[in-house]
């Protein structure tokens, strides 16, 4: 039987047969169409019934009202699901746009300790011991506040927990949370005050970037700012100097030049620049590709407008 010969059935079969009409007969219609098929030679309900039992029981329980009624209920769930996903993401890209507009303003050795926690209340307080000044900055020994704060759903969540249990059906069930539009994120932000002022910050992101969460399939972006008298021996290795970042440098990972981005910048740095490099966009995060480098979530600190400064 011909595809169009199978459409002409399907058609027929939803409008009925005369043995399943009402108590006042079949309908004019119904009775006119099995007249045409059948002068084309196309079964019949009764034909199909008799020649593919099994296929004609397969589509009545298909076509019953309670697998349709499930079959409708999935469509909805799935697709209130996706639509909670999106919002999910769409409420941390609002989350991460105040955190890292209030973290522009922020001036390093200048800006102090209660202007940061006006600013940033949200943010706990940490305490780490400093190491010795480099690259001739003073380096006063005091003791550094560390105030921070975390936004992730990549590590404790209901999610991670039921992926772990899906042992080597986790890719899979990852993709399909992908799909519907799913994303795992973290976010990092840390700010040091020392001697009263700020003179570090950090932050880290992590998104997803599609398929499993792995190095290699996730968009990272790396944003610090340093004060003179935040400048350490360790943050950068040995062979960095202070005077090596200033105003500002970026780099990106060799085995991952599209979605690995390390930016720093001093005091030195324009302000407009500083705007720019914390200026971070996650639209793309709640689409349905979702980000896949790192031009689209930090799009404003490269050539022309600023020249490229490994």
């Amino acid at each position: 039987m011909r595809c169009w010969e199978w459409f002409c059935l399907c058609c027929l079969t939803a409008c009925g047969d005369d043995s399943e009409a009402s108590s006042y007969g079949p309908t004019p219609y119904v009775i006119g169409n099995k007249a045409l098929f059948s002068a084309l030679g196309v079964y019949t309900s009764v034909g199909l019934r008799n020649s593919f039992p099994w296929t004609y029981a397969l589509w009545r329980l298909i076509n019953s009202r309670p697998i349709r009624i499930v079959l409708a209920s999935c469509v909805v769930l799935l697709l209130i699901t996706s639509a909670l996903f999106r919002i999910e993401s769409s409420l941390f890209q609002r989350r991460v746009r105040s955190l890292t507009s209030r973290i522009a303003r922020l001036r390093l050795d200048q800006t102090s300790e209660q202007e940061l926690r006006q600013l940033l209340p949200e943010m706990n307080l940490e305490r780490v011991k400093t190491n010795s000044g480099h690259a001739g900055c003073a380096d006063s020994g005091e003791e550094g506040k560390w105030l921070a704060l975390e936004d992730n759903n990549a590590e404790k969540s209901f999610l991670v927990n039921l992926l772990y249990r899906c042992g080597d059906h986790s890719d899979q069930f990852r993709r399909l949370l992908y799909v519907l539009g799913h994303r795992f994120y973290i976010l990092r932000a840390r700010v040091r005050v020392r001697e009263g002022k700020v003179d570090r910050i950090a932050l880290w992101l992590m998104m997803e970037a599609g398929g499993p969460i792995m190095a290699t399939e996730t968009v990272i972006l790396e944003i610090k700012g340093y004060g003179c008298s935040g400048w350490e021996d360790s943050p950068e290795g040995p062979w960095a100097t202070y005077k090596d970042i200033a105003p500002y440098s970026e780099h990106v990972a060799s085995n991952r030049p599209e979605t690995a981005l390390f930016v720093k910048y001093t005091p030195d740095a324009p302000e407009q620049y500083i705007r720019r490099a914390l200026d971070v966009r996650l639209d793309c995060l709640w689409n349905f590709l979702g980000c896949q480098s790192t031009k689209q979530v930090l799009p404003g600190i490269w050539s022309p407008e600023f020249p490229w400064r490994p």
